[in-house]
């Protein structure tokens, strides 16, 4: 903080803000034609009150440059921003200082136009001379909107001077003839002025075109001199032509004085838009970039903008104004009113309003007249007359209060920390001595309820008396409402007055509980994953190996993009209908889930011995496979419930149907339910009632998604992609992805741990999702796979005999040990594989590696979450160390590892005991930048 730097407020208050009678074209602020510009009288105020002499002023809207000039007049250095390519063009140019060989490079090109322009309109006007017309050979925009813009002689002369500016060996001086060339584009087009995107006639000759950059130059000429002989050598002038929601490091600076684009107002990318094509630009880039363009506030369309989408943009902005603009110091923003499909909406309200979420405090608002010379595309904006000068203080961070969940595992505290860090940009500090610590402070980027929004293993955010629950919290307590009767719910949920928190650790709230899937990951830990790897506003979150889609699910709520793949048919299909069950609306699920009950309520019960018209439809071999595995008269119920569920028309609850019925078919069939692997148990089938096991089973989703979606039903969805196909072959099924995806998030399958197909044999062969024939083929392709034969075991060995420099010298060594081991002693075959199958697994995760390494952005993470495990080999126990050789392997292929965190095992991914690793480990890799 400058301890100097003294405003005086009266003094501010005093000044005419309106300078009616002021001349602003003045130095260089006449060189281009620039629509909507603020006057140069305001800025210079504004920095020569709010700043002292070898300081800094930022213009984080820089426009045509108007602060950046004062600034520099004023004696303090500047850095400019805007994603316009014609604002950084023009800035650079009117801040430029030129030494005597710039000049003359200027005026010779000013003598070289002057004859050329002459030359044209002799050779059109006088009848004693009869030449062909001027022809350039210089190259020229191949672009259509060149013929319907120009006339073809103004094409041919302002592709001459084009390259004539190009041709310039200084970068000082081409800057300043671009920019002259720049601002006749328009007025020897049939463009309307610079505010109307309309085509007419005008009166332009042959010759005109040059005559007019000449006139230009000159005017630029003696601009840039009388501004080069006013300002000191010694200052900085840096103009960034960058999208400032970017967040781009500009260091930190002493004040900013700029003049956002008013949303609804004018469409900059298509003002200029011949412009741009004639100088290469992308215009296309920075159409997208634009904020407050009037083609996408007056969009009729879903994805238009509103005055949401302004204030998230500002949001994000202070966000970052916040980690440059020097604690204490000002920020001034010149702004006026909108009017947004017929509302009017007051920016600098708006403005302030966010801007205090972030740790600054208005100080005054100044009030003035605008100028009727000032120009808008949008003529109800026009006759807004008036706006205001809004100064802010950056008054630093708020301290907020956190309170995080007292339930959790050592480990999600780890977590939980590191989230709250990575989202407020500062270390939190316990309020506590004592041992176990609930309470932490924090000085925070985000406003309170923002950072509630977004964070997993926290109750909430305080911030000046003002509690916010965590939205993650309550999306949990939704769970406690699943006791009442259906019709009651959307009664009580959103909740209006006291929330039932969990008091435990809830895991399948939302769409989360939908069908068992053995070892799926938690969703918590998703969520705080993301927060950790700072995944970007509709950032793309990659899951794999996606099994149950914990990880999309979790990108769909968060606003982003999911993508997942999976090799598991029915995994492809729960994580599709649990994505899919986010936006369906509440009501619509209620009533299909009524219609469904009664009509299966109201049916007549199938005799056994009648034909199954949805079972005599299933491929012969399924059926056959089937028969061994249930009762007749259990057949005959599902037989009832699967042909009402093909009669449900919304795909979504069909599916939803479809997995309760998946969850129940291992309960009524001869499968041993407590068993990993698929092995019969021939039970009296007599209390066995599957129309109520499902119609249970239903409910009990329907209750918990329904609860949900009605907390939910405002939030701002992500989308997600979800398909069946290989890890190995990522990059092949996701070309479009390569080197874009924000955060890898996957829990991959453990070494021979679990045999996922295998276990779901039953409901692939019943919804037909997978024939027999298919299944025995699909589970070679496994990763993990448990299951080969006599050959395949010498074939995996062989090709580990060859291939084995592919792996790193741990993973060799364990492999080779095995195989030793077991072929010391009478192993049965099951041992004997062991070592094959572990070479399979190790140069599997090396290829999932490489494929993951080509999806992630430079610098991005990816969290694997993976378990280790043991066998017993000629009698002896060898540690199978999964996380720390597929350390190893990801090192290999070019990841690179930062600290790993040890989760303990949770109850929910124990559900084989016999099976059970004691603990897990988050691997997280990133791609080297």
């Amino acid at each position: 903080m400058n301890l100097n730097l003294n405003p005086n407020w009266k003094k501010l208050t005093e000044i005419d803000w309106n300078f009616s009678e002021a001349k602003t074209n003045y130095l260089t602020h006449r060189l281009h034609p620039y629509p909507a510009k603020f006057i140069p009288q305001i800025p210079h105020q504004l920095i020569q009150e709010l700043s002292q002499p070898g300081e800094t002023v930022a213009d984080i809207f820089c426009g045509s440059g108007t602060t950046l000039v004062e600034a520099l007049t004023l004696k303090r250095h500047t850095i400019g921003i805007d994603a316009n390519p014609i604002a950084c063009l023009i800035s650079e140019a009117k801040t430029t200082c030129f030494n005597t060989e710039d000049k003359a490079l200027l005026n010779s090109l000013v003598r070289r136009t002057e004859n050329l322009s002459q030359s044209i309109y002799i050779n059109t006007k006088s009848p004693l001379f009869n030449t062909e017309k001027f022809t350039s050979s210089a190259a020229r925009p191949n672009h259509k909107a060149i013929s319907f813009w120009f006339e073809p002689f103004v094409v041919e002369e302002l592709a001459e001077i084009l390259d004539w500016c190009k041709q310039l060996p200084r970068k000082s001086s081409k800057k300043i003839a671009l920019t002259a060339f720049s601002s006749i584009v328009v007025t020897v087009s049939k463009q309307d002025p610079d505010t109307r995107y309309v085509r007419r006639q005008k009166k332009i000759v042959p010759g005109d075109t040059c005559k007019r950059f000449t006139k230009a130059l000159k005017e630029a000429i003696a601009s840039v001199s009388e501004f080069t002989n006013q300002v000191e050598a010694n200052l900085n002038c840096q103009v960034n032509c960058t999208n400032l929601l970017t967040k781009p490091d500009i260091g930190d600076v002493d004040l900013v004085v700029c003049s956002p684009p008013y949303p609804n107002a004018y469409s900059y990318h298509l003002y200029h838009c011949t412009r741009m094509i004639w100088l290469g630009m992308n215009q296309p880039q920075f159409k997208q970039e634009e904020i407050g363009s009037h083609r996408k506030y007056s969009s009729k369309s879903s994805k238009g903008a509103t005055i949401e989408t302004f204030r998230s943009e500002m949001a994000t902005i202070f966000d970052w104004l916040g980690e440059h603009l020097k604690f204490n110091r000002y920020a001034c923003f010149v702004v006026g009113d909108s009017l947004i499909k017929g509302k009017k909406i007051s920016n600098v309200d708006l403005i302030s309003e966010v801007a205090k979420d972030y740790g600054f405090s208005e100080i005054q608002r100044i009030h003035r007249q605008m100028q009727d010379r000032k120009k808008y595309f949008n003529p109800a904006i026009g006759r807004i007359k008036t706006e205001q000068i809004l100064i802010l203080q950056n008054s630093g961070k708020p301290l907020l209060k956190c309170k995080i969940k007292p339930y959790i595992q050592p480990f999600e505290r780890k977590l939980a920390l590191s989230e709250l860090t990575t989202l407020t940009g500062s270390e939190p500090y316990a309020l506590t001595t004592e041992k176990e610590v609930f309470n932490f402070q924090v000085f925070s980027n985000l406003p309170a309820n923002i950072l509630a929004s977004k964070l997993s293993y926290w109750e909430s955010v305080i911030q000046e008396d003002k509690t916010h629950f965590t939205t993650q919290v309550i999306r949990e307590a939704t769970v406690n409402t699943t006791h009442q009767r259906l019709e009651e719910i959307s009664k009580n949920v959103p909740f209006s007055q006291s929330i039932p928190f969990p008091k435990w650790r809830c895991l399948r709230y939302g769409t989360h509980g939908i069908h068992e899937y053995r070892g799926k990951f938690f969703p918590q830990l998703v969520r705080s994953l993301i927060n950790i790897a700072k995944v970007p506003e509709k950032g793309i979150i990659a899951d794999p190996m996606s099994g149950s889609g914990t990880t999309l699910v979790e990108a769909v709520l968060g606003g982003y993009h999911g993508v997942g793949l999976d090799m598991n048919p029915l995994s492809v299909l729960i994580g599709k209908t649990k994505c899919d069950l986010l936006s369906v609306p509440p009501d619509k699920l209620l009533e299909n889930h009524q219609k469904l009950v009664n009509s299966l309520m109201n049916l007549k019960t199938t005799k056994s011995s009648a034909k199954l018209d949805y079972f005599s439809n299933l491929p012969r071999e399924n059926q056959i496979y089937l028969n061994r595995w249930f009762a007749k008269d259990i057949l005959a119920e599902l037989d009832n419930i699967a042909i009402l569920i093909k009669s449900v028309e919304n795909n979504t609850m069909q599916n939803l149907m479809q997995l309760s019925m998946s969850n129940i078919i291992r309960k009524v069939s001869w499968q041993k339910e407590s068993d990993l692997r698929v092995r019969k148990e021939i039970i009296n089938t007599a209390n066995i009632q599957p129309k109520q096991e499902f119609l249970n089973e239903l409910e009990n989703s329907v209750k918990t998604v329904l609860s949900f979606l009605y907390k939910n039903q405002d939030s701002q969805l992500g989308t997600f992609d979800i398909q069946g196909g290989n890890a190995r072959k990522v990059t092949t099924i996701w070309q479009d992805l390569i080197g874009k995806v924000d955060v890898v998030i996957t829990s991959p399958p453990y070494a021979t741990a679990l045999p996922y197909l295998d276990t779901d044999r039953l409901s692939l062969c019943y919804l037909n999702l997978l024939s027999r024939s298919q299944h025995r083929k699909q589970d070679l392709k496994m990763i993990g796979n448990r299951e080969i034969t006599e050959k395949q075991r010498r074939d995996y060995w062989q090709y580990f005999q060859h291939q084995k420099a592919l792996l790193p010298q741990s993973v060799i060594s364990l492999i080779e040990k095995i195989d030793r081991l077991n072929t010391q002693s009478n192993a049965g075959f099951r041992r004997r594989n062991l070592a094959a199958l572990l070479a399979k697994y190790f140069f599997d995760m090396r290829e999932v590696f490489q494929e993951i390494l080509e999806l992630l952005k430079p610098g991005a993470f990816a969290y694997i979450v993976i378990g280790n495990n043991h066998t017993i080999s000629g009698g002896e126990r060898v540690e199978i160390e999964t996380a720390k050789l597929l350390v190893d392997i990801g090192e290999m292929v070019g990841l690179e590892i930062v600290e790993q965190i040890e989760m303990e095992m949770l109850a929910s991914r124990n559900i084989f005991k016999k099976n059970a690793v004691a603990s897990e480990i988050i691997l997280p890799f990133f791609r080297p930048t």
